[in-house]
């Protein structure tokens, strides 16, 4: 079997995504909250439209409350993503069965996880938290279920496709 270059593409989703966790990891704390912020100002404005009428100590724990749930989704999603990336790189990249696979990504992104945290602990401002490696592990998971559920879904249609003319007379 010869390698196509083309089918290195499967690896840049799978280098983005462990880059932007990278990334976002080496930002000191007051920088990753600023990112934060400007995400959680947009979100705010988008769904509390009475935000700069409340009172200020509201406005604070309100905001906070945002920024929390904001901060544990980006967790969440972009690990999500990498074990979506990951898992379709190395079906199409190995002659891995889908367990194989599920299993290897599940390994190689927690580890991931384990390491960002670890990453973090090193990082001013930030801290290594074992509810964001949960997080964290909850978000691979939840990629590498959405993953086999639409291979078998695919899987069954490619079965009914097959035997559509099953027990029909060829006459």
């Amino acid at each position: 079997m010869k390698f196509k270059p083309i089918k290195l593409l499967y690896i840049i989703p799978v280098v983005v995504f462990a880059s932007l966790i990278f990334i976002f990891s080496s930002e000191s704390g007051d920088k990753s909250e600023k990112t934060s912020g400007i995400v959680v100002d947009f979100v705010i404005s988008v769904i509390n439209k009475d935000y700069d009428n409340m009172d200020e100590t509201l406005k604070i724990e309100y905001r906070d409350k945002v920024s929390f749930v904001i901060r544990k989704l980006a967790h969440y999603s972009i690990f999500l993503l990498l074990s979506i990336s990951l898992i379709i790189m190395l079906i199409n990249l190995t002659n891995f069965s889908y367990i194989k696979s599920s299993l290897l990504t599940f390994s190689i992104a927690s580890l991931y996880a384990l390491s960002d945290e670890v990453h973090q602990f090193f990082i001013d401002g930030r801290a290594m938290e074992l509810r964001d490696l949960l997080i964290d592990v909850y978000g691979v998971v939840t990629g590498i279920i959405i993953i086999n559920i639409m291979l078998l879904i695919i899987s069954k249609n490619k079965t009914k496709k097959g035997n559509k003319n099953y027990g029909k007379d060829s006459a």
